[in-house]
């Protein structure tokens, strides 16, 4: 059992690291449609949620109601979703730690002001590699493959989205992503 189950975990890294290196080699081609940060998130949450309580974490969604939609490629919003909620459970110990998700409109921003945030109490980027978490192959994590924020900087680049984060040592980290308010619908929310 312990065999197998080590097989399949393998297999899993393996498709992880096709699938991020075919999307960091390739642009999309495919439109981008307007569609709801909160529900891609919350889909998000829901594919982690195995995750989530074998770690023992708690995840608090803080969205804004009245958040606009924005003009995005749906699976690419949701790669990059997954892959900042999987690396805050990855840099929480699991014991009482907590992954804040939020979504709100900046009106400080006059441009990108639509923004989806995470933030961990967990372990934290060390200063050394904060200039390099972005680059291609680079990985704090013993089974990471180095490409993940590689491939979301990438994506949200190619939407004219913006990527930011702040990091203590030993106190957590948080993510801030800024989209543009480009959709303007009947249903804004």
């Amino acid at each position: 059992k312990e065999s197998l189950s080590n097989c399949l975990e393998g297999v899993k890294r393996i498709e992880t690291l096709i699938e991020n290196i075919l999307s960091f080699s390739r642009k999309s081609k495919n439109n981008n449609v307007p569609i709801s940060i909160n529900e891609v998130t919350l889909t998000a949450v829901n594919l982690t949620s195995s995750k989530v309580s074998k770690s023992k974490i708690k995840i608090v969604l803080d969205f804004s109601d009245t958040i606009p939609k924005i003009n995005f490629v749906e699976s690419h919003l949701l790669q990059v979703i997954l892959n900042l909620i999987t690396n805050a459970i990855e840099a929480c110990d699991g014991k009482g730690d907590t992954v804040t998700i939020r979504t709100y409109v900046d009106q400080n921003r006059k441009d990108k002001n639509i923004i989806w945030e995470i933030e961990d109490n967990g372990i934290g980027i060390k200063e050394e590699d904060k200039n390099r978490i972005f680059g291609e192959f680079f990985t704090s994590k013993n089974r990471g493959t180095g490409l993940g924020l590689t491939v979301c900087k990438s994506l949200l680049e190619e939407r004219n989205a913006e990527i930011e984060f702040q990091s203590q040592l030993g106190k957590g980290t948080k993510f801030i992503i800024a989209f543009n308010n480009e959709y303007r619908g009947k249903d804004d929310k």
